[in-house]
């Protein structure tokens, strides 16, 4: 089995929360999350808990 998919950075740059919603239209295997600023950092931790 392939595994497909794409990091948050490239798709929204700086912004996950966005990317995940555009990603959510699609059908894919993996999801790289990607915090690659400090701003980015606590974000990201504080929504992994509600990340399904």
């Amino acid at each position: 089995m392939s595994i497909l998919g794409y990091s948050t950075g490239a798709i929204a740059l700086g912004d996950f929360t966005h990317a995940l919603t555009l990603l959510s239209a699609y059908n894919f295997n993996a999801v790289e999350l990607s915090a690659l600023r400090i701003g980015e950092m606590e974000p990201l931790i504080d929504a992994l808990p509600n990340l399904s």
